[in-house]
């Protein structure tokens, strides 16, 4: 089963035309999936776009980074990476990191 990202959409601006601004928050599974983690929308309000045409992640508190893949082998996953000076890894497989949350603004239709 693949683990996920809970996104909990805090605004939804129209931004013209079919386009939207969405911004809020992420927050990681208890169990990091090598390869990142699939986005779920929330059960109720506002959900991120169909299709996501831009997604800016912010880093944690904590120092993680997160990156949002929009082609290749890991499309449509969000990749957490932690590291200093310059060098980052990714995230170790079954890292708990769902103490943490990740500010986004994404725009989509």
């Amino acid at each position: 089963m693949p683990k996920t990202i809970a996104a909990t959409v805090k605004r939804r601006i129209a931004i013209g035309g079919t386009l939207y601004l969405y911004t809020g928050v992420f927050t990681p599974d208890t169990e990091y999936e090598t390869g990142g983690d699939t986005i779920t929308n929330p059960a109720e309000g506002p959900k991120l776009p169909e299709k996501i045409e831009h997604l800016n992640i912010e880093q944690s508190a904590a120092g993680h980074t997160a990156v949002y893949n929009l082609t290749g082998t890991n499309a449509g996953k969000v990749q957490l990476y932690e590291g200093a000076a310059g060098v980052m890894k990714e995230v170790a497989a079954k890292a708990n990191l769902s103490t943490e949350t990740f500010s986004f603004a994404c725009y989509g239709d």
